[in-house]
């Protein structure tokens, strides 16, 4: 059987818990083993119960976690900015809430739902707003800059 060091034995218990079959199989050939379904339940079977891998699984999953909420934090603050801009280029364009609902195929309580923050719009949406006040966002990694381009004729 394939020799694991710690951390390789509570990354593939992170895969395990996390990716398909595929992925934990091609992790271990990667390490120099087969990949065969038989050795990923070999291995898998003798590292449950151990303590240090135990470890090092939690620690990888509290990784991920953190990092999800700052994922979520950061599209959070993308999403309020989108939003303020689209109720500056709504009082300029001089739209109603109920008129941005007709053009986006949207109800006006939702519309007004999404402006207020009490529900966030998904990206399909938040297009569907942004053309609909003439609009054009878009967003790039790092650090998620917002590029807002002038109105669109109408």
């Amino acid at each position: 059987m394939i020799k694991l060091t710690v951390e390789q034995k509570g990354r593939l218990l992170f895969k395990a818990a996390h990716e398909p079959r595929r992925n934990q199989k091609r992790y271990l050939k990667d390490l120099g083993g087969t990949g065969s379904a038989e050795e990923l339940d070999e291995v898998l079977e003798s590292i449950q119960g151990d303590a240090v891998a135990a470890a090092e699984f939690e620690r990888l999953e509290k990784q991920q976690q953190v990092t999800r909420e700052s994922v979520d934090s950061e599209v959070a603050a993308v999403v309020a900015e989108m939003l303020a801009d689209l109720r500056v280029a709504m009082e300029e364009g001089n739209v109603m809430q109920s008129e941005l609902a007709k053009r986006c195929g949207f109800s006006q309580p939702q519309v007004a739902a999404y402006l207020a923050g009490k529900k966030e719009p998904g990206i399909g949406n938040l297009v569907k707003l942004a053309q609909g006040v003439g609009r054009t966002w878009k967003l790039e990694k790092p650090g998620w800059p917002m590029v807002v381009r002038e109105p669109a004729a109408h």
